[in-house]
């Protein structure tokens, strides 16, 4: 039967596929209206033009050659190309070739349909993406990712493990694939994570729970979250991840031995600052109950003057910071305060503190020993020259920055050196210890009585103007001279008193005090001499 002409031009002008003749050496005799629609060429633009003013610069290098090989054979050639529009945007397309041959065999001219395929291939690509982002994700999380399939009949079927799960439970997915628990782990076992499958098929929601299970990788505790799979109100697959939680269990076991049996004390609290678990040693230490501490506001029993730095430290504790050798004073039972040291880590996932206190407080009476000796004068007890200087120094500074009066007076015992040398270092040691002990008397809390050297001392009296000072220095110096010590003979007193004016430094103020001292020396000594 002999097709007409111009019906079969008809057929392929009406075509949505692009349509195009070449001759052998791939020139464009004819395309169709499709072609001019799809690839933004008019006729006029291609006709005469060889076929490849529409290749892509995608394709593999070796693409054309074995096209031209295949079609030049008198073979069909098809797949997929990537094509250039006239705009420069690329297409893809299933393409078929097919020679034109004449009457004696031999090709005349080549005919080629391409179907656009570009939002199908772009698809494809999305889907194939989405796969591989899949995979990823599966095999390369920390998790251990299990699928069930679940039948109308609600028995369960593995499906697959990712690659974490083979690890760490010894089971592979080409071993389990189809199987049901009762046969991949026996029948105790696979009885037990079927109930829980159950309880999520039941629930038609995310379950979570701890379990320990003995698989071909060890005996191991997980925490499992199994999420169903719903469709048209049936569950047919489970998406189950499991966490090892084997080391985080170990460690419970550890610190529950350690709350038993150390001298230190151990305790878990909330963020919000309430103790959950005690160990014994606060008993010990405290003379707190476990029953008594228990859901207690720890704040409450720390000391009034440690609680801004324990508020600013759990804070720190609340966003994931270890906070170690924090040093607060205790409340204990019995009313004392006890110097206590913590050190605190935080697991924000569960907003615990797990912390251990050590008691600390002989180290602190230690501490507060040292400082002690290393600021007194060891015979008199009162402050000894280091500790005189950095106090002159800071009222000094107090002074001048607030404008406040402040005076210095310098005491000196007179003829101490004939004490000692006629009636021993014991006697000057003595009259030292009762000089000292009548300045106690005349003092105010808010002043300074330091050693200078020998018999040599200084009184640093705050809020005092230079009168009041020498006044002070008067009833003093009158005191002494009225209560003669009990080791020698009669005990005076010379002193030289000044108030520091405007910016006056401290070696300026001292030499003030020692030039009075000197000129209530050379007056006859036993009496007070003031800068004005």
């Amino acid at each position: 039967m002999k097709i007409d002409a111009q019906l079969l031009r008809n057929t392929i002008d009406a075509m949505e596929h692009i349509f195009y003749i070449t001759d052998t050496q791939g020139i464009i005799e004819y395309v169709n209206p499709a072609f001019e629609t799809q690839t933004g060429y008019t006729a006029e633009e291609v006709l005469g033009k060889n076929a490849s003013i529409m290749q892509g610069d995608t394709m593999p290098v070796d693409y054309y050659d074995r096209l031209w090989k295949t079609i030049s054979a008198g073979k069909p050639w098809s797949e997929v190309i990537v094509n250039r529009r006239k705009n420069g945007e690329l297409y893809y397309a299933q393409q078929i070739i097919t020679s034109v041959t004449d009457n004696r065999g031999n090709i005349t001219k080549f005919s080629a349909i391409q179907q656009d395929i570009t939002e199908r291939e772009q698809q494809d690509r999305v889907l194939k993406k989405l796969t591989r982002d899949y995979e990823q994700i599966f095999n390369n999380t920390q998790d251990a990712i299990f699928l069930i399939d679940v039948d109308r009949e609600e028995k369960f079927y593995f499906r697959r493990l990712n690659a974490t799960h083979e690890k760490l439970t010894g089971m592979k997915t080409q071993d389990v694939a189809g199987k049901t628990p009762v046969e991949v782990l026996g029948q105790e076992l696979g009885d037990v994570v079927a109930q829980n499958y159950t309880r999520c098929v039941q629930a038609k929601e995310t379950i979570t729970y701890e379990e320990k299970l003995d698989l071909p990788g060890g005996v191991r505790f997980w925490q499992t979250r199994l999420t169903p799979v719903i469709e048209k109100g049936r569950v047919v697959q489970i998406v189950g991840v499991a966490r090892d939680i084997t080391r985080r269990h170990e460690l419970a076991q550890e610190i529950d031995i350690l709350f038993r049996v150390s001298p230190d004390m151990f305790c878990v609290a909330s963020f919000d600052g309430r103790f959950l678990e005690i160990s014994p040693a606060w008993q010990t230490n405290t003379g707190w109950g476990t029953d008594e501490l228990q859901n207690q506001e720890y704040l409450e029993y720390i000391h009034p003057d440690d609680r801004d730095a324990t508020m600013n430290a759990m804070d720190l504790l609340s966003k994931g910071e270890v906070i170690s050798s924090f040093d607060t004073r205790f409340r204990c039972k019995n009313g004392s305060w006890l110097w206590i040291s913590w050190t605190s880590y935080p697991l924000t996932e569960d907003e615990k503190v797990y912390a251990v206190a050590r008691n600390v407080q002989k180290r602190k009476e230690m501490e507060a020993q040292l400082v002690y000796l290393s600021t007194r004068d060891p015979l008199l007890g009162i402050y000894n020259r280091a500790k005189g200087m950095d106090l002159l120094m800071e009222q000094c500074a107090r002074s001048s920055r607030y404008d406040r009066p402040f005076s210095l007076i310098m005491a000196d015992i007179d003829h101490f050196k004939r004490i000692n040398d006629t009636h021993g270092h014991a006697a000057g040691d003595a009259v030292l210890r009762h000089f000292c002990r009548m300045v106690d008397t005349c003092i105010r809390q808010t002043d300074f009585f330091c050693r200078w050297g020998g018999e040599e001392f200084l009184i640093l009296c705050t809020e005092t103007d230079e009168a009041g000072a020498a006044r002070l220095a008067e009833r003093i110096r009158s005191t002494v001279e009225s209560m003669p010590s009990d080791e020698s003979e009669a005990v005076t007193v010379s002193f030289g008193v000044a108030q520091q004016r405007g910016d006056e430094d401290v070696e300026g103020l001292l030499r003030v005090v020692d030039a009075c001292l000197y000129d209530a020396k050379k007056q006859g000594r036993n009496s007070v001499v003031r800068r004005s």
